[in-house]
């Protein structure tokens, strides 16, 4: 016999559901969500980003944006801006991670693969890279080539508190592809860890993970409108 459905009925067991039906030559977008974990007002939200950037794709010279005008609004009235706190702009980056330093020397400033680092050790093991950096003479770049962890943070600190600019380098970068950088921004050292001595030819190398000890700080060199990187 012939077969009718009489009905249907969704099921899903995800928290959020984005359903897409095709009627014809339209399609048909249905949010499903679990009320007990998303409010109203959030789905609602989400529904009215999702409609602005589909409004997007007929019109590609549109500029996509995430909040509403409402949205903007309450964020600019009701969450700022807040107290006004004075800024010197001729603060350095350096100098103002000293002056945390000053604060709280030993509250964590670093952690990474479960070992943490504190603003003092932090500071201590950039000065004395930077005071190498200071010695040699190396240009006004200096490239990074080193994985993420403590010693690419205390790389970018000694650089920025030696009054140079520093270059990254991805270690996962195609050997042609560093040469070409290390070339371009006429660089002369790169700090590394000592797996990576071979890789730069020419061009001196600094092992990073060598300088563990104590200094002071380097003193004022550069200023907030030198460059910080390339």
């Amino acid at each position: 016999g012939n077969m009718r459905i009489l009905g249907a009925r969704e099921k899903t067991d995800y928290p959020l559901t984005l359903l897409v039906y095709e009627i014809g030559a339209e399609l048909v977008l249905s949010l499903r969500y679990d009320k007990n974990l998303i409010s109203s007002d959030h789905a609602r939200r989400l529904v009215d980003q999702i409609q602005r950037i589909l409004s997007c794709l007929s019109n590609p010279s549109m500029e996509i944006t995430l909040l509403s005008v409402a949205e903007r609004e309450l964020l600019l009235k009701e969450f700022g801006p807040g107290k006004v706190v004075p800024f010197d702009t001729t603060k350095t980056l350096h100098g103002l991670f000293e002056d945390q330093v000053l604060k709280s020397p030993d509250s964590t400033a670093l952690v990474f693969a479960r070992q943490e680092m504190s603003y003092r050790e932090l500071n201590e093991r950039a000065n004395a890279l930077a005071n190498k950096l200071v010695d040699m003479n190396c240009g006004q770049f200096v490239g990074l080539y080193l994985e993420r962890g403590f010693e690419m943070v205390i790389s970018i600190l000694a650089v920025l508190k030696s009054g140079k600019a520093y270059v990254p380098i991805s270690p996962n970068y195609p050997q042609q592809r560093t040469d070409f950088i290390l070339e371009d921004a006429g660089i002369q050292v790169v700090l590394a860890t000592s797996e990576y001595a071979d890789t730069f030819g020419s061009v001196g190398v600094v092992d990073v993970s060598g300088f563990k000890d104590r200094s002071e700080n380097v003193g004022s060199l550069g200023s907030s409108c030198d460059l910080a990187y390339v």
